[in-house]
């Protein structure tokens, strides 16, 4: 645990105070196996998140740009139609 393998089983034995210490430190590990599996969800669910806005901001600006030559376009009409 102290190296930060968490996959290793702390292994308890007896009920001296050597046993509840490792019983603790087994319950210490099995709180940091939870605490970095929230942390990994939360990461994945940032990261979905990201995408999903990166994408909407890439659809945002082509409406965008196909928006502004349509009024490019209505503007250069509207020009046209007054000039005459």
């Amino acid at each position: 645990v102290a190296e930060g393998d968490l996959a290793v089983h702390v292994k308890t034995g007896g009920r001296n105070e050597l046993g509840r210490l490792l019983a603790a430190v087994g319950r210490m590990r099995e709180s940091l196996v939870n605490t970095v599996r929230q942390v990994r969800n939360s990461s994945d669910s940032v990261n979905t998140g990201a995408h999903e806005i990166a994408s909407g901001n890439l659809d945002l600006s082509s409406r965008t740009e196909q928006q502004s030559a349509s009024l490019e376009k209505t503007a250069a009409s509207m020009e046209q139609m007054t000039s005459t």
